[in-house]
């Protein structure tokens, strides 16, 4: 091909200011200039701040080229780096991220709220860093949220007639004349097994079958995710094997009972469906987004149905159980994954407009 003009990345952040350089120090040439502030020192772009950091880059440099060398020069690694046009937040408006790694950085210059020339007739773009502070990778987030109530939850059981007894409760029912300590009935057997095969699922699903569209969460977010689910599986446990002088006795009887469980598994069963069917449209290392169609996304009519299947299966264990924490427990899980929905609905009618089928969220014909 032909010769390649170069393009410059200046970026700017008051904490770093030690580590500023001259811009003499940089040959000039032609080329596109890029500079990167820091929010707050966005204001002072003005006062003649020199620049942190000078790069050279290819006219066909890419967002993940200016994160490598950004990540060698101050050790941010690309996944804490957050790019976006300066003054595109201007009036609260969403700002323009450099969210795509592979698209070139010249491309983002286009209809760019600050930029001009830099004196060499090359153009300029100014860009906004923000550190999302220290990540953790998806798979490890799942995997660390859902060994916890795995482990903790049959952990109770075995410690519930021990911790309720310390307590001052009856924890023995008489048998043959003989008093021995409640063993658990059909009901809390039911209960640990389902509660098992859920979170047993969702690891192997986190290993085997999810594909992430983002590769990364905040280190903090995890402690707040294992907090949540390593408590529920203490609490849920703590109410379901609570020892008892006689077994659980469900409001419609053994029916209720059967049913309950019937539903829960069936529950799974099209919730591991559903993630299945959305691993398939996704190939390995593609983060592109594609509409599903066919069961359960058709059937249902509702953009996640993994989620309508998620909620219907902690009903139904909270019907196995009659547990009020149970149920807590399954309200808070809808709350927030019908917020989850929402999200990924308008994500979807965003990126394909009338091309989306007209579909509901997580509850068919309602939300």
């Amino acid at each position: 091909g032909g010769d390649r003009r170069r393009m410059r990345v200046v970026v700017y952040d008051r904490r770093q200011y030690a580590l500023l350089v001259s811009s003499d120090d940089v040959e000039q040439q032609a080329g596109m200039n890029v500079e990167v502030y820091s929010k707050r020192n966005y204001a002072r772009r003005d006062a003649g701040a020199a620049p942190m950091a000078l790069f050279e880059f290819d006219d066909d440099a890419t967002v993940a080229d200016l994160k490598s060398a950004f990540q060698r020069k101050f050790n941010y690694y690309a996944s804490r780096q957050r790019f976006y046009v300066a003054g595109s937040d201007a009036g609260g408006a969403k700002p323009a991220v450099l969210d795509d790694d592979a698209a070139c950085i010249g491309k983002y210059a286009r209809g760019a709220a600050d930029g001009g020339d830099d004196g060499d007739g090359a153009p300029t773009l100014a860009l906004v860093f923000k550190d999302l502070g220290p990540q953790v990778g998806w798979t490890t987030v799942f995997v660390t949220e859902y060994a916890g109530p795995l482990l903790l939850y049959p952990l109770v059981v075995l410690l519930a007639p021990a911790l309720y007894a310390w307590l001052g409760a009856d924890v023995t029912h008489v048998r043959g004349g003989v008093a021995r300590v409640a063993q658990l009935d059909f009901v809390q057997r039911a209960a640990l097994a389902c509660w098992m095969a859920h979170y047993a699922k969702r690891i192997v699903e986190t290993l085997y079958v999810h594909r992430f569209s983002k590769g990364t969460m905040p280190l903090r977010n995890l402690y707040r995710n294992c907090a949540y689910y390593w408590a529920a599986g203490v609490v849920v446990s703590l109410a379901v094997n609570y020892p008892r002088a006689a077994p659980h006795a469900p409001l419609l009887g053994a029916a209720q009972a059967y049913a309950a469980l019937a539903a829960f598994v069936l529950a799974e069963l099209g919730n591991g469906v559903a993630h299945l069917r959305l691993r398939a449209l996704r190939p390995a290392g593609s983060t592109k987004y594609v509409i599903p169609h066919g069961f359960p996304f058709d059937t249902l009519g509702v953009t996640c149905p993994n989620y309508t299947f998620e909620v219907l299966a902690w009903l139904a264990f909270a019907a196995l159980t009659q547990s009020l924490a149970a149920l807590v427990f399954a309200a808070l899980g809808a709350y927030q994954m019908a917020k989850w929905a929402d999200g990924k609905h308008r994500r979807m009618l965003d990126m394909f407009g009338r091309d989306y089928p007209s579909r509901k969220r997580i509850v068919p014909f309602v939300y």
